[in-house]
């Protein structure tokens, strides 16, 4: 598949996340996915699963938005914008009602039109200030 190629696929991958859609991840995520993230997001297509069902829960209005995507052969990276609002408990967090935002950067690795390989960096410490954990 072409660099091009590849991006369509992540995008795509948000695109469904944005409207909730998790069985997106049946069709373009392997079943031993990696994932590399401070988070504790469990591995394999069964794992992303479970993080963004429970992520949804807890955010269920998040939206991600692209600003930038780049290819090159069979990895993909792309910075991004997250925008939720705190609704439900959130690693051990009551819901806030807070409304919150803020930026990363995902890379992934594309094989045959899925997803193989993800690793992340997040605002981890401005999301976290947001929803008051910490000052």
């Amino acid at each position: 598949m072409s660099s091009d190629d590849n991006k369509a696929v992540v995008r795509r991958v948000y695109d469904e996340l944005n409207k909730g859609n998790m069985a997106i991840a049946d069709e373009l995520i392997v079943d031993n996915y990696a994932q590399h993230s401070i988070l504790p997001v469990p591995q394999g297509r069964k794992g992303f699963k479970e993080f963004f069902a429970s992520f949804g829960k807890s955010f269920p209005d998040a939206h991600f938005e692209v600003l930038d995507i780049f290819a090159e052969g069979e990895k993909v990276a792309l910075r991004f914008k997250a925008t939720m609002t705190h609704k439900g408990e959130f690693m051990g967090l009551a819901p806030t009602g807070r409304k919150v935002s803020f930026t990363g950067i995902d890379i992934f690795v594309v094989r045959r039109g899925k997803l193989v390989e993800h690793w992340d960096e997040v605002d981890q410490l401005g999301f976290l200030r947001q929803l008051g954990i910490v000052k």
